[in-house]
């Protein structure tokens, strides 16, 4: 898991940057040290493989 924040989503949700094994949760605006606004921020972790097969197989049915 990853704290995604500022301008680094939009770089990684770009087509040559986008892989469908990893998701972005928003986490909400988070104060941070050094800055005068709280930033956005994102959470990126990668897709379990038994949620992905588990949803693979329900959709199949």
């Amino acid at each position: 898991m990853y704290r995604v924040q500022g301008g680094g989503i939009n770089v990684l949700n770009q087509s040559n940057n986008w892989d469908p094994q990893f998701e972005f949760t928003y986490r909400g605006l988070v104060p941070m040290k050094g800055k005068p606004e709280p930033m956005k921020v994102w959470i990126l972790t990668r897709k379990r493989a038994d949620v992905e097969n588990t949803e693979a197989l329900q959709q199949q049915q």
